[in-house]
């Protein structure tokens, strides 16, 4: 089982979940609902199937996206600095996305200002 992000006309992207069955030779494609509101993805947003389909909602939704309860950043920093990113700038960097080689369901997402931040935060409450 996989989810990905794809094309679809005038520009949106939906998000689908695909299922071999190899001994029956059938291939199932199922499409999954998108939402912005990190609370909604069964993972919290820490597997990259969950943060591609959050991106797909983010980028059909243009410049607007569902914030809710802000208490999911303590539990997932990449989501944080990926969050800041749409902040700042008004848009996701698709190449600061980084996925791991050996487990494609783990992700990561560079942002050298936020890590600066918190480091700075950091360092000032230690003793």
């Amino acid at each position: 089982m996989a989810c990905i992000c794809f094309f679809r006309p005038f520009n949106h992207l939906a998000s689908g979940e695909f299922t071999l069955d190899r001994a029956k030779r059938v291939l199932s494609i199922n499409s999954l609902p998108l939402s912005a509101d990190p609370a909604t993805y069964a993972s919290g947003m820490s597997s990259t199937s969950d943060v591609l389909r959050f991106l797909a909602s983010i980028r059909n939704s243009g410049s607007v996206a569902y914030l809710g309860d802000v208490t999911w950043y303590n539990k997932n920093y990449s989501l944080l600095k990926l969050w800041a990113d749409l902040l700042d700038h008004g848009n996701i960097d698709i190449d600061r996305l980084r996925i791991n080689a050996e487990d494609y369901e783990e992700w990561d997402y560079l942002n050298p200002v936020v890590d600066l931040e918190v480091k700075k935060v950091t360092n000032k409450e230690a003793p």
